[in-house]
């Protein structure tokens, strides 16, 4: 991948001339991307239905079941590759970024999650800093909305921008621990929610993904060869009349 190669379908957000460093990580976002979808063709294989529902270019979300940390590796890659570099998906702040931990293991998985696969960082619901004293009144909706929509506001920035986002509205991964015991779906957040409300233009697609808590299951650093499945169901608009009925 040139540099020239990389600055044209680089994101909007990062126009003008590339910084050495970012070009590194584009160029490693590339050739990551590339090397993993030949591994599912080759080793794993995949088996996508509705491939026709997959969006061709942002803005757009993709919502999705979470079982494995391939999640979203898979989802990258099922789009077409001129979008690799244009895909924010949504991560969990407190364990891709761990703002204030300068160790060294922290700062490669920082680099990893902001500079190379593109994550937008939020905070989950229990650890947010907005999060109130088990002793104060619970919030106004006005104060939880209010409090979502800051959460979300990369999500929405980056929509605006033209990307495309993928959501797991669990929150945390399903699926089956290294014992093989199942792990119950996870209470739906609201996110999908509020960002529906307040994007009736972008098209929603959702996406069921099978055999991934196998391949890497949770606690497991070495992936194993299985079989995936993978759903691609027809993108809904939800014209804003979307009513937040989950925890956020």
């Amino acid at each position: 991948v040139t540099t020239r190669q990389v600055a044209r379908i680089m994101p909007s957000t990062q126009a003008g001339p590339l910084a050495p460093q970012l070009t590194v990580a584009l160029a490693l976002r590339l050739a990551m991307l590339a090397t993993f979808r030949l591994v599912l063709s080759l080793v794993l294989g995949i088996t996508l239905r509705g491939r026709r529902h997959i969006p061709r270019s942002g803005p757009a979300v993709l919502i999705s079941n979470h079982q494995s940390h391939l999640d979203t590796l898979v989802l990258i890659t099922l789009l077409p590759w001129r979008q690799w570099l244009h895909v924010r998906p949504v991560a969990a702040a407190d364990y891709w970024v761990r703002s204030g931990d300068m160790s060294l293991s922290a700062r490669a998985t920082r680099y990893f999650a902001l500079d190379v696969l593109g994550v937008v960082p939020i905070e989950r619901g229990r650890r947010a800093p907005a999060v109130a004293a088990a002793d104060a009144p619970p919030p106004t909706p006005a104060e939880r909305e209010a409090r979502v929509m800051a959460v979300l506001s990369g999500v929405l920035g980056a929509l605006e921008r033209g990307e495309i986002v993928i959501m797991f509205p669990e929150g945390t991964r399903g699926g089956k621990d290294l014992n093989e015991r199942a792990v119950a779906m996870a209470k739906l957040k609201a996110g999908v929610s509020y960002a529906a409300q307040r994007m009736p233009h972008v098209p929603f697609v959702p996406i069921v993904t099978k055999g991934l808590a196998t391949v890497l299951p949770r606690g497991a650093y070495i992936p194993v060869p299985h079989f995936i499945d993978a759903w691609v169901g027809a993108p809904v608009r939800f014209g804003g009349g979307v009513e937040p009925t989950r925890d956020a």
